[in-house]
């Protein structure tokens, strides 16, 4: 009797457990900024998707549309280092397995991008992109011309290059 009591509470125990960890939402964020960048201002991207969030710093951002045009999707870019984001990179390998196929729908195919501008760890701007999706993504190699090849002071960037296409931007 003690026995059958001990392995139905371990029993439900465990489900519990295994029921409350598929449900939890694991967030990825970055360390300290690696990048020296003019007035201090940091541009901060977290990225919302419905298994997670990750959080990470992209020295680059390029805006591609304005503020004023509201005919046309909100689209901006990327360029950052390669790193551990595994949602992130998630999201790239299925645009690239099923974006030939609009009429599929994936998991990681829309997702929420708020940007945070930041400077001395305060924000003083911020973007919010809602119903996103990867457009199109590219590694690429950078170099220091010359110097890249016969200095130990410089050297390669490896860094992933990503352009987004959204639903809506609010400012």
């Amino acid at each position: 009797m003690k026995n059958t009591i001990m392995v139905t509470m371990l029993g439900i125990i465990t489900v519990l457990t295994i029921v409350f960890v598929s449900e939890r939402t694991y967030a990825f964020a970055e360390e300290e900024s690696p990048y020296k960048v003019a007035d201090d201002i940091h541009a901060i991207f977290t990225f919302t998707f419905k298994d997670g969030v990750e959080i990470h710093e992209f020295p680059v951002f390029k805006m591609g549309n304005n503020f004023v045009n509201k005919n046309v999707s909100p689209t901006f870019s990327i360029e950052g280092v390669v790193g551990e984001s595994p949602y992130l990179h998630k999201a790239l390998d299925e645009a690239f397995k099923y974006k030939a196929n609009p009429s599929y729908e994936w998991n990681y195919q829309f997702f929420e991008v708020d940007v945070d501008f930041t400077k001395n760890n305060e924000v003083v701007r911020s973007l919010s992109y809602h119903d996103c999706y990867v457009d199109d993504y590219k590694v690429q190699t950078l170099s220091d011309d010359y110097e890249s090849y016969m200095s130990s002071k410089t050297g390669f960037a490896i860094i992933d290059n990503i352009d987004f296409l959204c639903g809506v931007l609010i400012q």
